[in-house]
């Protein structure tokens, strides 16, 4: 039962992910600028900006193939965005991969 429950815990990410991206609320392939963070310095910054960036860092982790700070930043960036579909489906890639 315990060797299963990273899978569970796949399995449950994965199809809130899908969820997400079926019912419009994933952002559309045609504007990658929503994955980017923002260019501007300073200043308050909205929910989408801070979740974008910790998205990035998150990419720039899993880049490196370290899974489990990737992890916390996509972490970081659904707690900004819970519709971050993106996110989602990059966080289950690294608990995969780091098994």
């Amino acid at each position: 039962m315990l060797q299963r429950l990273p899978l569970f815990l796949m399995a449950i990410l994965l199809a809130f992910c899908f969820t997400a991206y079926f019912s419009g609320a994933a952002p559309s392939k045609e504007s990658d600028s929503e994955y980017r963070a923002p260019k501007s310095g300073g200043g308050a910054k909205t929910p989408d900006e801070l979740a974008d960036a910790a998205y990035n860092k998150g990419a720039g982790f899993q880049k490196k193939k370290k899974w489990e700070k990737a992890i916390r930043w996509y972490e970081k960036a659904v707690k900004y965005n819970s519709k971050f579909a993106r996110a989602y489906n990059n966080m289950a890639y690294c608990y995969r991969q780091d098994g």
